[in-house]
């Protein structure tokens, strides 16, 4: 399986997307991660306070 930079490498990435996953995946190995519930709420206010 390749790793996140070899795989990278082998699409046709413009740079911004290659930022964006080299970010992604800091936050993967520092633990910076939310839970699919947590985003579940947060939206959830988020469109409440917009009514």
């Amino acid at each position: 399986m390749k790793n996140l930079k070899e795989e990278i490498n082998s699409r046709m990435l413009t740079d911004k997307q290659k930022a964006m996953l080299e970010m992604s995946e800091m936050d993967i190995k520092t633990g910076r991660l939310i839970s699919q519930e947590a985003v579940n709420t947060r939206n959830l206010n988020w469109l409440k306070a917009l009514a």
